[in-house]
């Protein structure tokens, strides 16, 4: 027989003794009843074993207590506390461990159960009661081999529940449980403050590239460009073998006879420092034609006399000598005609001077008094020779009495250094005659060698009553006021100009556009010009813009050529002929006045520029040989597409335009310093243009030469005729 198993595995599970009562039928011997009591003995010991532990370790962990059980739970968790045990620290059972403990007193009912049941199949003397006291700590073991069975006492009444022991101290920390759901999402919080703005993000991806737009309106055409070089001459080929001498030819008719030329002209004057009154020994005069081929020339004697004689027409002289400033001036000569006025030949002047020479007919008037008035206040005259007011210099540098051997002057007075402001030049009668009847003559020397000249016979400036003293009649008519001098001392030179005084309406200049404007509409157009020079011009004005375009002066347009002559392009002038363009020459765009001058001539096709009076550039091979017809469009202030048809405002000039000539012939250099250094009236030979800028105008300006020519202002915004910004140099 197997003995049982307690306090092991429980009844039913896996490796549980299995009982059979036919195991314990009361059939086996003596011996067999031996060893059965040995068993039973022997289990009771080892629960007696158990028990005593059971209370060793009760003593040892106070008893659990729980706040919420029911019966069974308080039973287990609170037993009674032993006599003379110590106070121990109340703990509370986990869940946990109440579960384990139920499912450790199911199993141990179930064994006392068990024991119970095979203590009834013991016999004889070997039976042994067993009890099983449940401890929740434990099983409880056995108790010793009971006594001898006393007698039953009656059942004693139920006692008071036991008072609950103090709660044991906490359990250990417990293993840390699985992370539960999370909770539902908490309300939105306030938005915080803005935060910094961030650094800027790097670029995006270029864009695709977007639908091609409708085509746009063609624009004007453009200006031509620059003629290329002309390529290097190829190699001469070998000559040829000479071809055979051919017959003599017939002999030609005569020729028809000439027409009779006309009687000439003399240039007999002489040479003279206007400083000093000497005569200039070894000057050379040459005289020239229009073309500019010399006519003559000549040097002056001791007595600073010379002698020429050529064709009569409109001459130009020009008189040199080293250690002087070279003048030039122009006369128109008629046959037989004789010029015999004093020339004045000045020694080389500073830059930005200028010298005024007065000269008369000293058998007329003994002694005159030139005399300077100085912006400030101060006067130049023979009681005070020198003002130096404002930073200035002006100065009488010869004072004529009359008691020399040359009557009639010169008296000089020179403007060395100006200041910004007008001056004024007149000249007193100081001993007796007759002023009117006196021939004088103011001439203007400045340091480049122009000459300009104040006639008093020609009605330049006025005759007037300045007194002197107290025994002068008021109605004697004995100064001659003769001009004004404006000076603008802001610029390197400073620029000077000239005015009869008391000369009624002064020269007004044409303004195109607003200041400062980058393009303009305006113009002035001459539709038809008849008077077109055809095979050789020549074109001069003043112009002054400080703009930043290809601003165009002046055009002429006939049949199909929009370009039959045009000067353009003020930030590098350049000239066209008949749809033929130069190079960019010299630039005009600086906001100074400036003198533009261009010369044309069919027979070689050259062109030359000249910017205040000076040589700038020249070109070749413009409309060589050919011609301009008359009859088209003429434009100033922009270019044409076709004839009459003015091109847009980035090619308008914006600025002003101030004495607007032209000349049918190809002026010489001489020729045209002098012809552009004096008034234009109109009246002179060759001129084909010369407009009368005198009288403020908002609608057209006229010209004064034969051709007669109206131009009429249009455009947006059209221009006006008005005084010009700063004095006109």
């Amino acid at each position: 027989m197997q003995p049982a198993q307690y306090g092991s595995v429980p009844s039913g599970e896996e490796g549980a003794a299995q009982r059979s009562n036919a195991a314990f039928l009361p059939q086996v011997g003596q011996r067999g009843m031996r060893m059965r009591v040995a068993a039973a003995v022997a289990l009771a010991v080892a629960l007696c074993c158990v028990a005593a532990l059971g209370v060793a370790v009760h003593r040892a962990a106070a008893p659990a207590a729980l706040l919420d059980c029911d019966a069974v739970e308080c039973a287990m968790n609170s037993p009674p506390k032993p006599p003379g045990m110590l106070e121990s620290v109340p703990r509370v059972l986990s869940p946990k461990e109440v579960t384990s403990l139920k499912k450790a007193l199911e199993v141990e009912q179930g064994l006392e159960a068990q024991v119970a049941s095979d203590l009834e199949t013991l016999e004889g003397e070997g039976k042994v009661n067993v009890k099983v006291v449940m401890s929740p700590l434990g099983p409880k073991g056995n108790n010793g081999p009971p006594g001898p069975a006393g007698t039953a006492g009656p059942r004693g009444a139920a006692g008071p529940p036991g008072l609950m022991g103090p709660g044991g101290p906490n359990g250990a920390l417990g293993p840390q449980g699985d992370q539960g759901d999370p909770g539902p999402a908490g309300p939105p919080g306030e938005p915080g403050p803005q935060g910094p703005t961030g650094p800027p993000g790097s670029p995006g991806d270029t864009g695709n590239v977007g639908v091609t737009g409708p085509k746009g309106p063609r624009g004007a055409p453009g200006l031509p460009g620059p003629t290329g070089p002309t390529p290097p001459a190829g190699p001469a080929g070998p000559m040829g073998p000479a071809g055979e001498e051919g017959p003599q030819g017939l002999q030609g008719p005569t020729g028809l006879q000439g027409p009779m030329a006309l009687p000439g002209v003399t240039f007999a004057g002489a040479i003279y420092n206007p400083l000093t009154g000497a005569a200039v020994d070894g000057a050379t005069v040459t005289v020239s034609d229009a073309a500019g081929t010399s006519m003559g020339t000549a040097d002056s004697d001791g007595s600073g006399a010379y002698r020429i004689t050529c064709a009569a027409g409109q001459l130009t002289v020009t008189v040199s000598k080293e250690g002087f400033t070279s003048t030039t001036f122009t006369v128109s000569m008629l046959p037989r005609a004789v010029y015999g006025d004093r020339i004045f030949l000045a020694p080389t002047m500073a830059v930005g001077s200028s010298s005024y020479v007065l000269t008369w007919d000293g058998d007329v008037i003994s002694d005159m008094d030139f005399t300077l008035d100085v912006p400030g206040g101060c006067t130049v005259w023979y009681g005070g020779k020198q003002c130096t007011t404002g930073g200035g210099d002006a100065h009488l540098d010869r004072d004529d009495t009359g008691s020399g051997a040359v009557k009639g002057g010169p008296e000089t007075i020179t403007i060395e250094k100006p200041i910004t402001g007008r001056y004024k030049l007149y000249a007193i009668r100081y001993s007796h005659g007759d002023l009117t009847q006196s021939k004088s003559v103011m001439t203007v020397i400045k340091w480049d060698g122009s000459q300009k000249q104040f006639f008093l016979e020609k009605g330049d400036g006025i005759v007037k009553h300045i007194d002197q003293s107290s025994q002068m009649s008021a109605t004697d008519r004995n100064a001659w006021e003769i001009a004004f001098v404006d000076a603008d001392a802001s610029g390197s030179p400073p620029a000077l100009s000239f005015t009869a005084a008391d000369a009624g309406p002064q020269p007004q200049a044409l303004k195109f556009g607003a200041d400062g404007a980058a393009a303009q509409g305006g113009y002035v157009k001459f539709s038809p010009f008849a008077g077109m020079p055809s095979a050789g011009l020549t074109v001069s004005f003043w112009l002054k813009t400080s703009a930043d375009n290809m601003g165009v002066p002046l055009s002429y347009s006939v049949g199909t050529q929009a370009n039959a002559f045009s000067i353009r392009n003020t930030k590098g002038l350049s000239v066209c002929v008949a749809d033929a363009c130069s190079t960019p020459g010299e630039a005009v765009n600086d906001g100074n006045w400036h003198l533009v001058a261009v010369t044309w001539k069919s027979a070689t096709g050259g062109a030359k520029l000249y910017v205040d009076g000076s040589y700038k550039n020249s070109w070749s091979n413009l409309n060589m040989g050919g011609t301009i017809d008359p009859g088209g469009t003429l434009v100033l202030g922009n270019l044409q597409t076709t004839p009459g048809t003015v091109g847009a405002g980035e090619t308008g000039f914006v600025g002003e335009m101030y004495k607007v000539h032209m000349w049918n012939s190809y002026m010489a250099p001489t020729t045209l310093r002098t012809a552009t250094a004096g008034d234009v009236t109109g009246s002179e030979p060759g001129v084909a243009l010369c407009l009368d800028m005198k009288v403020p105008s908002t609608t057209g300006v006229t010209d004064t030469s034969p051709n007669g020519a109206a131009g009429e202002f249009g455009g947006d915004p059209a221009p006006v005729l008005q005084a010009p910004s700063t004095p006109v140099a």
